[in-house]
């Protein structure tokens, strides 16, 4: 998920507690094994019960665009691990309380969706997963 805060703010964000967020661009790697479609409309969406860390700072975003991979297997770690060379980690322990990764969030001052590397990093991962097999 690619979100953007147009200014500073204080959050809280659920059992992280309080967090000054930086204006800017934030990466979050999210996973949902069954019911893609549910879960990004879910996340883009405004009127909601807090549930997930990113909910918090999606509700404070003026703009939140979903970028999916699709595969078969659980990749939201190794995915979580690309960004790292590109971007700034963004709060810790954020969307990775159920995994060893220091965090599931990023942060850009300016627009991901503007850097070649960028788009490398999403195509690697979008080509690299098999998709779920269907019918079976």
């Amino acid at each position: 998920m690619l979100m953007h805060l147009s200014g500073h703010q204080k959050l809280v964000v659920g059992g992280l507690g309080s967090w000054e967020a930086s204006l800017g661009w934030y990466i979050c790697v999210c996973s949902a094994m069954r019911g893609l479609t549910a879960r990004v409309a879910w996340h883009t969406r405004r009127r909601k019960r807090m549930h997930w860390h990113i909910d918090y700072l999606g509700k404070a975003c003026d703009q939140a665009l979903p970028i999916a991979i699709r595969g078969s297997t659980r990749a939201k770690c190794q995915i979580t691990a690309a960004p790292g060379d590109l971007f700034a980690p963004g709060l810790a322990g954020f969307g990775s309380s159920d995994c060893d990764c220091a965090a599931h969030l990023f942060h850009s001052l300016g627009d991901p969706g503007g850097l070649t590397e960028f788009h490398e990093l999403v195509a690697r991962f979008r080509f690299s997963h098999p998709l779920p097999k269907h019918g079976n």
